[in-house]
């Protein structure tokens, strides 16, 4: 279980890169998207964050520019799965099989989602602490369902006990 609290420090630093760079990612998000693109351009990158009511020019030239807000999602991204792998590691701890069935779901979603975001144009730190994280997720899950592993989720026979008896 190491492994996991590497996996969830890595998790609070790319979501602490996230908070840093999160002008970087808003530009990149802005140069998929034709009319944030203009209003990057022309009125700068606090429009696109913090748009006013009524833009110069005509409102639907930029319905839908407002740029996204990345930073409460991947807070709130990371805090729920590291609560989750938290609380799943307990019971993986105790041999549930259930869990570690469940553990590995989770954190193959999770490496689904890293993979498709590094697809994108991010920021080169970024992306290279979410292929660290992919791989130590995917070490872990090695590790979580090599043959010792699945000995401890399902040990054989149990003996029963002898009971003295009472002469």
């Amino acid at each position: 279980m190491r492994l996991l609290g590497v996996l969830i420090a890595l998790g609070a630093v790319v979501t602490l890169v996230i908070v840093l760079r999160v002008d970087d990612l808003v530009r990149t998000w802005a140069e998929g998207s034709t009319a944030a693109r203009r209003i990057l351009d022309t009125y700068g990158l606090h429009f696109l964050k913090d748009p006013p009511k009524f833009w110069p020019g005509t409102n639907a030239e930029y319905t839908g520019a407002r740029a996204p807000r990345i930073v409460p999602v991947a807070v709130t991204l990371y805090v729920v799965l590291a609560g989750l792998y938290a609380v799943l590691a307990v019971f993986v701890r105790n041999g549930y099989e259930s869990a570690r069935i469940s553990f590995t779901a989770l954190v193959l979603f999770a490496c689904v989602a890293a993979i498709g975001g590094m697809a994108r144009d991010l920021p080169a730190l970024i992306v290279v602490l979410g292929a660290v994280e992919v791989a130590v997720a995917v070490a872990m899950l090695v590790l979580l369902w090599l043959p010792a592993s699945t000995r401890f989720f399902h040990p054989g026979p149990v003996e029963p006990a002898s009971v003295p008896s009472v002469e």
